[in-house]
């Protein structure tokens, strides 16, 4: 049994609603965890650094946090009317996170963050709004709206996978073609070394096959070569440094 009034004394009745509120869907059951209600207390200590930070809340923006702004506005607002409270705190997270990154965020875009905030946790949110603004009309206001043309994705981040690995991202305007996108990504400076041994590789298989046909292969260099594309390296799966290095001094060699 778990005696909330345990639970607000050790760690205040903010984190409690919060928790209870993040544990997921209302008519769902959820088992009680203390790790979880721990997590939710790391997380509000978490906003009241960044939100009584004076660096790093500024007076002026930058447009980094528009979108990500915008659309926790929009999310979390459907959220609570439509009662998805878990999935609201969700998306009140990945904003936080967003700030942390961009190590600042703009003074209106705090100030309504800590009003939608103060739906979960009303006396941490009353306490940083009155911080912030100096005011203690948190109840009395408008609730925040989001501007909906901040919410077109101007660019879009690409992540380039070699031989099933994710070797570079990049953004990239949203409206790029697809030759765009893979120019851009042949210049990615880790996926190039990559595109340049497939190519070294399968000039040096072009001589190979050259002597293959011409039956004057020696067999020890036939057999590096066949297992090499019995292995599916030869259309790009997996080519490693060695084996471009050994066909190409067996070539030399052999020349």
């Amino acid at each position: 049994v778990v005696n909330p009034s345990d639970i607000v004394e050790r760690y205040g009745a903010d984190t409690l609603r919060l928790y209870e509120m993040f544990m997921g869907p209302l008519e769902a059951d959820k088992p009680w965890s203390t790790q979880g209600i721990e997590g939710a207390h790391r997380w509000l200590e978490r906003v009241y650094r960044l939100m009584t930070d004076k660096e790093k809340i500024v007076d002026t923006n930058d447009g980094k946090l528009d979108y990500s702004y915008n659309f926790t506005v929009k999310k979390v607002s459907e959220d609570i009317e439509n009662l998805r409270l878990n999935t609201a705190i969700s998306q009140m997270m990945i904003f936080i996170n967003d700030c942390y990154k961009e190590g600042h965020v703009y003074k209106e875009y705090a100030v309504n963050f800590v009003q939608m905030l103060s739906v979960f946790a009303p006396h941490l949110g009353c306490e940083m709004y009155e911080m912030l603004t100096g005011k203690q009309d948190l109840a009395y206001r408008s609730w925040p709206e989001y501007d909906e043309s901040k919410l077109v994705v101007e660019e879009k981040e690409i992540a380039v996978q070699v031989n099933g690995k994710v070797r570079a991202k990049f953004n990239i305007s949203a409206n790029a073609s697809d030759e765009e996108l893979y120019q851009t990504a042949l210049q990615q400076e880790n996926v190039k070394k990559y595109t340049e041994l497939q190519e070294k590789f399968d000039k040096t298989l072009d001589l190979i096959y050259e002597h293959e046909i011409a039956g004057d292969l020696p067999t020890d260099i036939n057999n590096r070569y066949q297992k090499i594309y019995r292995h599916g390296k030869g259309a790009g799966m997996g080519v490693s440094t060695d084996d471009v290095e050994f066909l190409e001094n067996a070539i030399v060699e052999f020349d």
